[in-house]
């Protein structure tokens, strides 16, 4: 979508990630929306565009939920993660998959698979055959 290309685009021109209009600012989220919210602990390489982009949530909604969450994560290691409930049903049920697409992109893969995992492709040993 179009919003999702703009926010990749302001999340990574600056080449500091994320949002800069969230920084230093815990969430500013009305009454309502922190009662249909939850929150879990997180952990891991995990990337704000790349959560945001398989939760179908605009990034900057994202980072009103969770202010700083790239930079936080990477200093602290964990990061407390704010969603609405419907989104972090998603989010569980996808953790793995999302990680592992934040990994790729962190690692510079540009061949991000969007719904598999990559394993490295299995070892044939040339030579002999057994039984001859």
């Amino acid at each position: 979508s179009d919003a999702f290309n703009k926010g990749m685009t302001t999340y990574y021109g600056n080449g500091k990630g994320g949002s800069t209009a969230t920084e230093g600012k815990k969430p500013t989220l009305s009454a309502a929306e922190m009662e249909a919210a939850e929150t879990l602990p997180v952990s891991g390489k995990y990337n704000s565009v790349v959560i945001a982009k398989n939760l179908s949530i605009d990034i900057q909604l994202f980072n009103r939920y969770n202010p700083q969450f790239d930079q936080q994560l990477a200093a602290n290691g964990q990061y407390e993660l704010i969603l609405p409930a419907d989104k972090m049903q998603l989010f569980q049920v996808n953790k793995y998959q999302i990680l592992n697409e934040s990994v790729q992109l962190l690692l510079g893969d540009e061949n991000i698979p969007s719904q598999k995992t990559n394993y490295p492709p299995r070892y044939t040993p040339k030579g002999k055959k057994r039984g001859s």
